[in-house]
């Protein structure tokens, strides 16, 4: 085959200007084919003009809508379409652009897919080897980045005050995992096998593995000739010796709070512009690809879902965080602008404990002594977001992909795989293997519910049966409308909020319930579309599903025991766990933002702050905002289809990320992705179609393996050379998250 055939231009095309026209018909097939992604003229040859049309109205119906399709490719096609007097004679060369058009939608409407994703497949080819097996275990026995909590904070009850050890813990870890995996069972239908469902972080994981193992495909593009394996390796190298600096010998590189060193004390200044405990608005935020990459991957993530999130978390920042703190709505300017942490009436963080009984319910009579937690406004903002999130992404995929949604309910309904519905390559190609019953992934749905009625059964967690089967039915609404949206987009909608929101209602003055609510809620549906994810790498590169299905059963349960007694070592051998003084800087922050919504929602209860007469009651009506949100804009994208770009519950998602991340965490993020993938894919295919994904991942690479290296030889090692490079990000105002206000004179703010 070709190299053509993979998706990328060859020397001869250019980057900046159409083909020239040319009276040989294999010619002119040639040139387009190079314009548009390497289709070859075999493939076109091999379509009648009547199957090409029929391929050109099929891959057009319903696109209007699709923001990741190429809407110059829907006009030509809409174009072609119209021409009603066509033949093989009168007009060869316009007969032979059809079929082109017509082989570049079966094999991929979507210039990501060509670039990545080969349009072959050996079905011979053996998978199930031991090699293979040997691998995926051993990758397990180093389980992914965890931070364990203390026994001496709150979080730790759920894991050692409630047991013995690992062997209750396994329960609730099976349990939460394999209900992820049995619901991805359902999903499949959905979010395999659309190719509308493009899965962009699976294209980078796809296009890293095809420079690996398919080095002979070396195309010149823009003339560059390096393959993408040397690329990758040199960005590797360059960027990991790089990295260090950012993290241990300059940290301004990383906190490139510049604007606030004019005048370090300048309180205002520091809440405006400071990365540390400002809002962040700053032109130049940061030179370090971990702070860029920590909310979204510029380079993977669509240009127009970069722009949405950066658009809400800005939107959010500057329209709703600022007025509230500047005029001291519920108080908050006597609070840091964007923390995450809850507050008393003094200004300290709030200290859960003197609001606890021994068994961990909230001691009224000590909360009304104590007073009432604050929140700050970021934090408050952060949640406005959320409750407008999750209605906007039901209300968004009802209205822009019913179609797909009804194709995947009418297989269920005829008993089919969407593998018949679709006529693309990669659906053809996988139609060689055979699917996975669904009876296979129900025996791992009802294990999982199993495990989990043991667990808080025999353990005292407070929590009860019926809220598993809650939280089963919370997923099974959701998967769907959660996985398009990361299938589109590359951003994640995750249930923690809303499921600790419902917990608070349901199950009242449980903390340790409202985590497990939490966790089953959360959990079970971010690792169904993970494993989602999984499965369309696997469609990509045309593994037996059933081979797939029984590497990741067992290797997620096999990561369970791994991960479970990582955590209980940690527990048991590292002194002072989780504390912020801890000598090798396990401080566990993101525990720490699991144990304030614990805190918030579990032991003081979402109906203290967010029901009606509260203070935080104006937070409610992001639902009701949610719900309009997407409406306006569908209309506006059925008249005019530029507005098909917007999308609201990646706008929405943007607000979510505040407290603590700031607008510094997106504006070097949306400078690249405008780059990348607005000029660079537009202008340079060629070279963005052949280096793009392999310059994501050479990034994140290095940022994964030379942080361990970085951990292991400096930071454990106490190394932190003390001066201006390392203090500076960390001084003053900003550094120190001052307040607008300082205290009353009284002591407190608020009622007495």
């Amino acid at each position: 085959m070709a190299e053509s055939r993979k998706g990328f231009k060859s020397d001869s095309s250019s980057d900046d200007a159409p083909a020239p026209a040319s009276t040989d018909m294999h010619a002119r097939a040639a040139e387009l084919a190079e314009e548009k992604g390497g289709i070859s003229s075999e493939k076109t040859e091999a379509l009648s003009l009547d199957e090409a049309r029929q391929l050109i109205e099929e891959f057009c119906a319903g696109r209007e809508l699709d923001p990741n399709f190429d809407q110059d490719l829907l006009k030509r096609a809409r174009d072609i379409l119209r021409q009603d007097d066509l033949n093989e004679e009168s007009v060869a060369a316009l007969v032979e652009e059809i079929k082109l058009e017509a082989a570049l939608m079966e094999d991929s409407p979507y210039l990501e897919v060509r670039s990545a994703v080969s349009m072959t497949d050996d079905p011979t080819e053996p998978v199930n080897t031991f090699r293979a097996w040997y691998f995926v275990f051993l990758s397990k026995m180093t389980p992914p980045k965890t931070e364990a909590p203390s026994p001496r904070r709150f979080i730790g009850f759920v894991f050692v005050s409630i047991g013995t050890g690992v062997n209750n813990q396994i329960l609730l870890t099976l349990s939460t995992q394999m209900l992820g995996f049995g619901l991805a069972g359902m999903g499949r239908r959905f979010l395999i096998n659309p190719p509308s469902m493009i899965w962009p972080a699976a294209l980078a994981t796809v296009a890293l593995n095809r420079s690996f193992h398919e080095p002979g495909l070396n195309p010149t593009v823009s003339g560059w000739k390096i393959s993408r394996l040397r690329f990758f390796t040199i960005v590797f190298v360059i960027y990991g010796l790089y990295f260090v600096l950012p993290q241990a010998v300059f940290s301004a590189l990383s906190y490139f709070n510049w604007i606030t060193w004019i005048s370090p004390n300048n309180i205002k200044l520091a809440l405006i512009a400071g990365s540390v405990g400002g809002i962040g608005l700053s032109p130049i935020a940061t030179l370090d690809w971990s702070y860029i990459q920590a909310i979204n991957n510029p380079l993977i993530s669509p240009l127009y879902s970069s722009l949405n999130l950066a658009a809400g978390l800005c939107f959010m920042a500057i329209c709703l965080i600022c007025p509230l703190y500047f005029t001291n709505t519920w108080y908050s300017a006597y609070m840091p602008i964007n923390s995450a942490s809850l507050y008393d009436n003094t200004g300290n963080v709030y200290n859960i404990s003197r609001v606890l009984t021994h068994d961990y319910r909230l001691d009224e009579a000590a909360y009304a002594a104590y007073g009432p937690a604050y929140q700050t406004t970021g934090n408050a903002v952060a949640f406005f977001s959320y409750f407008a999130l999750y209605p906007a992404t039901l209300v968004h995929v009802f209205l822009y992909n019913r179609k797909e949604v009804w194709t995947g309910f009418r297989a269920v309904f005829a008993g089919r795989s969407t593998r018949d519905y679709y006529n693309d390559t990669h659906n053809k190609l996988m139609r060689a293997y055979k699917e996975v019953p669904e009876w296979w992934f129900s025996i791992i749905l009802i294990l999982s519910i199993v495990f989990g009625c043991i667990y808080n059964e025999v353990y005292a967690t407070q929590f009860p049966i019926w809220a598993i089967f809650f939280t089963v039915a919370l997923g099974m609404i959701f998967l769907i409308p959660c996985g398009v949206i990361q299938a589109l987009t590359n951003s994640s909608v995750t249930l923690n909020v809303v499921g600790e929101i419902i917990a608070s209602y349901t199950i009242p003055n449980r903390p340790v319930a409202n985590m497990i609510f939490k966790d089953y809620a959360f959990t079970s549906t971010a690792q169904a579309v993970q494993y989602l994810s999984d499965l369309k790498i696997a469609h990509y590169a045309r593994l037996p599903p059933r081979s797939v299905f029984a590497i990741q059963m067992l290797a997620s349960v096999w990561a369970c025991f791994v991960s479970d007694g990582v955590v209980d070592w940690q527990l048991k051998n590292i002194s002072n766990l989780c504390q912020s003084d801890q000598v090798d800087g396990f401080t566990c922050p993101s525990y720490t933002v699991y144990e304030n919504s614990a805190v918030q929602f579990g032991a003081i209860g979402a109906q203290r702050l967010y029901s009606h007469g509260a203070l935080y009651y104006p937070m409610v009506y992001g639902f009701l905002v949610g719900a309009i949100a997407p409406i306006p804009f569908y209309f506006l994208a059925r008249r005019w289809p530029a507005w098909r770009l917007v999308n609201m519950p990646v706008f929405f998602n943007g607000g979510g990320w505040l407290a603590p991340y700031n607008i510094s965490y997106v504006s070097m993020s949306s400078y690249i992705a405008i780059f990348f993938m607005g000029y660079m894919k537009k202008r340079h295919t060629g070279w963005w179609s052949k280096y793009n994904y392999i310059l994501a991942t050479a990034l994140t690479s290095a940022v994964s393996i030379f942080g361990v290296i970085w951990f292991f030889a400096i930071l454990y090692k106490g190394y932190d050379p003390v001066w201006w490079g390392n203090t500076v990000p960390f001084a003053g105002a900003d550094g120190d998250g001052t307040p607008l206000l300082a205290m009353p004179a009284v002591g407190y703010f608020g009622p007495p």
